[in-house]
């Protein structure tokens, strides 16, 4: 695949990737690990501290899942840097990804009239090979993680912690504009 552009202005071959970053444009897809979010976070730290205005930086959301720690690592960037945060949903966003979205500075989170949402709880994402003590330790562990994030997506979304935890258990499905009244996003894209 041929990522490289014409610029307009100057006439140069420039790689797309870069051209969007200078841009201030970011893509979030596929399921988020670790390694991919340590490269997002690189990239958004670099987008605000390189700009005296800390102008907006655009990210673009199709992702199908993310690890929790990596949820929360972005999640807590979001909370620290002083640019804004312009989240769009383009294509469709799952599970974890879900508070990514709704993270977004309030007032710039959109979605793309096509767009779509799969609000479901966390899952445990490893197999447990341990003794008793150290399942309930898990399981303790990842209650105050799930408790954690319907926290935080309920204060983002404008709604009680009782809701969201009912709504995520339904395992809801939403258009763009079901995702603009439940207030996960603000906006819709034409």
């Amino acid at each position: 695949m041929n990522t490289t552009v014409i610029d307009a202005e100057s006439g140069e071959t420039k790689d797309i990737f870069e051209t969007l970053l200078e841009k201030r444009i970011l893509f979030l897809s596929d399921h988020i690990d670790d390694k991919k979010a340590q490269a997002f976070i690189q990239k958004v730290i670099y987008l605000d501290i390189s700009s005296e205005e800390h102008e907006k930086i655009s990210v673009f959301l199709n992702v199908t899942g993310c690890d929790q720690q990596s949820l929360f690592m972005i999640y807590d960037v979001f909370s620290i840097i002083k640019s804004p945060i312009e989240t769009i949903l383009s294509g469709t966003c799952e599970q974890e990804a879900v508070l990514i979205l709704a993270a977004g500075t309030k007032g710039m989170r959109c979605a793309t009239k096509n767009s779509r949402l799969n609000f479901s709880p966390l899952f445990y994402e490893n197999g447990i090979q341990s003794s008793i003590k150290n399942i309930k330790q898990v399981k303790n562990l990842f209650n105050k993680t799930n408790n954690k994030f319907i926290t935080l997506l309920a204060k983002h979304c404008g709604k009680s912690k009782e809701e969201v935890e009912k709504d995520l258990d339904e395992r809801l499905f939403l258009t763009a504009s079901k995702c603009k009244q439940y207030g996960i996003v603000d906006n819709l894209l034409p």
